[in-house]
């Protein structure tokens, strides 16, 4: 997915200053401050999409993983003492084993 992100960041005076003192030490040669603003600003952007799938990837993993098989009894609706579909457990955990 693609998604094209437009946005005004305004700073502040001394915001500025500390700013541009960061990119005397970081910037590339030939690279304006403004354009190091936007360059920082989306450098940041992938660390907050890295953030989301180290936070978040095990659930993606399991929304994935978690689909019933064909040939399986499930529990759809079970007591609060049984795993099932409606109290939240995952497909595997609410398969009716036989006995």
């Amino acid at each position: 997915m693609k998604i094209k992100i437009e946005t005004t960041i305004e700073l502040k005076p001394h915001e500025v200053d500390a700013a541009h003192l960061w990119y005397l030490e970081t910037a590339v040669e030939g690279e304006s401050f403004r354009d190091w603003i936007k360059s920082m600003a989306a450098s940041y952007c992938d660390y907050w999409v890295m953030s989301a799938w180290d936070n978040y990837g095990h659930a993606v993993d399991n929304l994935h993983s978690n689909k019933p098989e064909e040939g399986k009894q499930y529990l759809l609706i079970g007591g609060s003492d049984k795993p099932s579909i409606a109290n939240g457990n995952t497909w595997a955990a609410s398969e009716i084993k036989a006995s």
